[in-house]
């Protein structure tokens, strides 16, 4: 019974020390607007890396069929020319990677150039969280199965009789 409960323990930790880091990223966009309404939109993940030739669609606010629609360059990066009012940005990067955001028109000085989008990247806590919890369930579900052998074994040992 020990040896068991000793032997899935020894496996559930090898699989720990054995398997590699999960590289696990969610998908991320900031966008910029000029004068002319000139929009340039940055998609990232967590790890800064670009989603490539990802497809991004671009809605007024109460339409339903884009009005633009294209694929991201190299840099992650995509530029349009809009009127002022509000838009709404989808992009899809596959492997289920989808940021859909809103984009609020804004006026600053045509003379001096798109300002630094700054990446706002944060650690994930609550998908930190989540797999702390079910470490915590898994390791409850086993104890409470070797109790339950345990409970079994002094019932056998008391011929049956209780209390």
């Amino acid at each position: 019974m020990h040896r068991q409960v000793a032997a899935l323990m020894s496996v559930g930790i090898c699989m720990f020390i054995v398997v590699g880091d999960a590289q696990a990223h969610r998908l991320d966009a900031d966008s910029s607007v000029k004068l002319v309404q000139k929009v340039r939109i940055e998609s990232f993940f967590t790890d800064d890396s670009r989603p490539r030739g990802a497809k991004i669609q671009i809605y007024r606010a109460e339409e339903s069929e884009p009005f633009k629609d294209g694929n991201l360059d190299d840099e992650g990066a995509f530029e349009f020319i809009a009127d002022a009012e509000l838009l709404r940005v989808v992009i899809q990067a596959g492997e289920g990677h989808r940021k859909e955001m809103w984009i609020a028109p804004a006026v600053v000085d045509a003379s001096s150039p798109l300002p630094p989008i700054e990446h706002k990247t944060s650690f994930p806590i609550l998908e930190s969280i989540l797999g702390l919890c079910f470490l915590l369930a898994l390791s409850a579900f086993i104890l409470s199965l070797r109790n339950a052998r345990r409970l079994r074994e002094m019932r056998k040992g008391d011929g049956g009789v209780r209390p």
